[in-house]
């Protein structure tokens, strides 16, 4: 396989070091479990989307987007923090924040019926299969333009990480009110959640919920991105 997992590359964490930052076995908590990697990223400037002040809610998160290079907004300068993502757009987020430039080579056949060679993401697309980060679908497409739900994106950063997912034990009670124990992904959003990645949304009762079928905007995927830099200490 080309790509190794980010967070074993040399100049990060030994994966003892990661494994005390994530224990196998994590409580079911209140709050995310996590011990932060990383300090957040301080830049000497902002990148400057015309639509994303200062006052914004994910300002910081959408700069680290920009600043990374995970997401180098549109021609006219916006960054359409309310735009949903898309599943080309999804694979293109994953590639830049993991993949530095000449470590993948895409091959010269498509593995999608629905991604031709000249796809604009053809490349990050079949990265993203590759390291088994998305098998597609069982009718041999990818679905490039099919928005990303949230319980998409919690099993995407599941197995991109790939530190200690393998073992990993979701708790015994799940800390969303809408995601039983026997959910598809209850495993990758329990994860998501005890990394501080993925916190839902506490509602008036007390209750936490994920909305797992909520499709995924810019603004969203910004912050997961950081706070998968902040939890986890790699980029590339």
């Amino acid at each position: 396989m080309t790509f190794v997992r980010r967070a074993v590359r040399a100049g990060t964490a030994s994966m003892a070091a990661l494994a005390l930052l994530f224990p196998l076995a994590l409580p079911a908590a209140a709050g995310p479990v996590v011990t932060p990697a990383k300090p957040p990223p301080v830049y000497h400037s902002p990148v400057g989307f015309i639509d994303v002040p200062y006052d914004h809610m994910f300002f910081k998160e959408i700069d680290f987007m920009g600043h990374e290079g995970i997401s180098t907004g549109y021609p006219d300068f916006s960054f359409r923090p309310g735009a949903i993502v898309n599943r080309d757009s999804a694979a293109a987020f994953f590639y830049r924040y993991f993949t530095a430039p000449g470590d993948y080579t895409a091959p010269a056949v498509s593995r999608f019926t629905d991604v031709p060679v000249g796809h604009q993401f053809f490349t990050e697309i079949h990265w993203l299969a590759e390291n088994d980060i998305t098998t597609g679908y069982p009718d041999g497409t990818y679905r490039p333009h099919q928005p990303v739900d949230r319980d998409a994106i919690a099993a995407f950063f599941f197995r991109a990480i790939g530190v200690g997912t393998a073992t990993y034990r979701p708790p015994a009670q799940s800390p969303f009110a809408d995601i039983p124990l026997n959910h598809m992904f209850y495993r990758e959003i329990a994860w998501l959640y005890q990394s501080g990645i993925g916190t839902g949304w506490m509602l008036g009762d007390g209750t936490r919920v994920f909305r797992p079928m909520t499709e995924l905007p810019r603004e969203a995927s910004a912050a997961f991105f950081y706070r998968s830099y902040l939890a986890w200490g790699q980029l590339r």
